[in-house]
C-alpha cells in the first residue's frame, strides 16, 4: 500500500486538494479529464503504478484506487456480468508494497466469495419481480404527516430561492433536505428513493409543488432505476 500512500502524499504536496469531487478515482483503464490535466511527471508515475497493478490483478477483477485526499485506498471488485458486482474492504498493510500484497492475494477465495455474493443478488432480483410495490402515494404521505407538512410549508414559503424537500425514513424520522434548484433535486431523487426516504412535500423557490407534479417526478426517478433492478425494487419499497 505504500506506493499509493507515497504517490498521494506527493500529489497533495505539489497540487493540494485540487479535485472537485474530493479525490481522483482510477480503475484499470480510466482516463478522466482530471488525470490528463496533471503535470506530466505525476501522470507518468500514476500510469506506471497502474500498469504494475494491472499486471497482478486478474482480468475478471477490477479495482479502484483514489488519490488526493487524506485516506487513499484500494478497492477490489469482482464483476459478474454487466449488472452485478461484488466488493468488500480489505485490510492492506500500509507499510508494505501493494504490488507484493496483490501477488500474495488469494484470488480463488475472493472469486468464490464474490460469486456467492452475486448469486444472492440474482435471487433478490428475481424475487423482486414478483413483489408488489409498497411505495405510498404523495397523497397518502401528506395525509399521514399533515402536521409536519404544515410547519414545513409555513417555514419554507418564506425562502424564495432553492428547493426544499420534506422527507421521512423509519430509522431517522422526518427531516428537510435543501437543493440549489429543481434540476439538482431531480438528479438526487433516484438516490433519495433508493435509500428509501419517502418524499412528503417539496417547496421550490417559495412555491409548494403540487401533489401531481411531485408524483410525476417520483415516477420519472423510478423509471431511471429500471436498469438497476435492486435499486429499483428498493425505491418501490419491495425490500
Amino acid at each position: 500500500m505504500k506506493e499509493i500512500i507515497e504517490l498521494n502524499k506527493k500529489l497533495i504536496e505539489q497540487l493540494g486538494r485540487c479535485f472537485p469531487e474530493g479525490a481522483l478515482i482510477l480503475g484499470r483503464n480510466d482516463q478522466p479529464e482530471e488525470l490528463a490535466a496533471l503535470p506530466a511527471a505525476l501522470r507518468e508515475e500514476i500510469e506506471q503504478l497502474r500498469g504494475e497493478i494491472n499486471e497482478v490483478v486478474p482480468n475478471d477483477f477490477t479495482y479502484s484506487f483514489d488519490l488526493g485526499d487524506d485516506c487513499p485506498g484500494l478497492m477490489i471488485e469482482y464483476e459478474d456480468g454487466s449488472q452485478t458486482g461484488f466488493f468488500r474492504g480489505h485490510n492492506w498493510q500500509l507499510n508494505r508494497s501493494i504490488i507484493e500484497q496483490l501477488k500474495e492475494f488469494n484470488w480463488d477465495a475472493e472469486r468464490e466469495q464474490a460469486l456467492a455474493g452475486c448469486q444472492i443478488f440474482d435471487v433478490m432480483k428475481e424475487n423482486a419481480k414478483h413483489l408488489p410495490s409498497r411505495l405510498p402515494s404523495t397523497r397518502e404521505l401528506q395525509k399521514a404527516f399533515r402536521v409536519e407538512m404544515k410547519e414545513f410549508l409555513k417555514a419554507k414559503r418564506q425562502d424564495l430561492r432553492g428547493v426544499h424537500a420534506l422527507m421521512w425514513r423509519g430509522d431517522e424520522g422526518v427531516k428537510v433536505e435543501s437543493f440549489e434548484d429543481q434540476a439538482s433535486f431531480c438528479r438526487e431523487l433516484p438516490d433519495i428513493m433508493t435509500v428509501q426516504y419517502l418524499v412528503i412535500a417539496v417547496v421550490a423557490d417559495g412555491k409548494p409543488m403540487s401533489r401531481e407534479e411531485l408524483e410525476i417526478l417520483k415516477k420519472k426517478a423510478i423509471s431511471e432505476l429500471e436498469d438497476m433492478p435492486i435499486s429499483h425494487a428498493r425505491a418501490l419499497g419491495k425490500f
